[in-house]
């Protein structure tokens, strides 16, 4: 079980969850058709601000209006998400509750404390257990292509993932995110599958691309009682 990647008319990334509690995708380039082949009617995103602000909502939320990176439910069937083009989707899936949890991580959210906002969120308001917990981070930059500059030196949480490469600054976001999760006391993680500018045939890249000419979504959902997932079209494992 993992991240698969899912090749039909509409091409998309799927985390196979072995207790088949949680659904949880991340479109491509070439997800057109993507709602009808997933079977939703909306995604529950909000605007996002490159911050640490994540809320806790359910289907009469007003999500759009609220300014943040992350969002958290207990409802099932319920899709949220974040939009994403080089940052981070990182799923929290609490197995005890069922509760989910969506954060979009950029260098400014990681800096400001997204992760520990969203382990908290769950374990002090939803009276999560972080033993229940499993993380799984989706497709974003790899350190290789992230290049940053020098005031990144004085951000000392940043300063053990540094890395120069051909006398440049990088900053290894993924490694920093598993970093703050097992700092959060969440150990069950699951890699990211794929460096978005590296596959320039499957994902959005700002830094690659110079700016945004498209984004993905991340998002995911607590699957109904009863509910049996169909396998549409064929299934690669990462």
């Amino acid at each position: 079980m993992g991240w698969e990647l899912v090749e039909n008319k509409s091409t998309y990334l799927e985390y196979k969850d072995p207790e088949k509690v949680f659904r949880i995708i991340v479109s491509t380039k070439l997800s057109i058709g993507l709602k009808e082949h997933i079977g939703y009617d909306y995604i529950k995103g909000l605007k996002q601000i490159h911050s640490s602000r994540v809320y806790i909502v359910d289907s009469a939320t007003e999500a759009h209006k609220m300014e943040g990176d992350g969002l958290i439910t207990k409802e099932r069937g319920l899709f949220i998400g974040v939009q994403v083009a080089d940052c981070y989707p990182v799923f929290l899936l609490d197995y005890s509750q069922p509760a989910l949890a969506v954060l979009h991580v950029g260098w400014r959210g990681a800096k400001e404390g997204i992760i520990a906002q969203g382990v908290n969120k769950l374990v002090r308001e939803l009276r999560s257990d972080p033993d229940s917990i499993h993380a799984v981070i989706g497709p974003g930059i790899c350190v290789n292509h992230y290049e940053v500059g020098e005031e990144f030196r004085e951000y000392m949480k940043f300063q053990p993932f540094l890395k120069e490469i051909k006398g440049k600054l990088h900053l290894d976001l993924h490694e920093f995110i598993k970093s703050e999760l097992k700092d959060n006391d969440i150990y069950n993680i699951v890699d990211a599958p794929f460096c978005t500018y590296e596959r320039d045939d499957l994902f959005w890249s700002k830094r690659r691309d110079g700016k945004i000419l498209g984004e993905m979504w991340a998002f995911g959902k607590i699957i109904e009682f009863n509910t049996n997932i169909p396998v549409l079209g064929s299934l690669i494992p990462l």
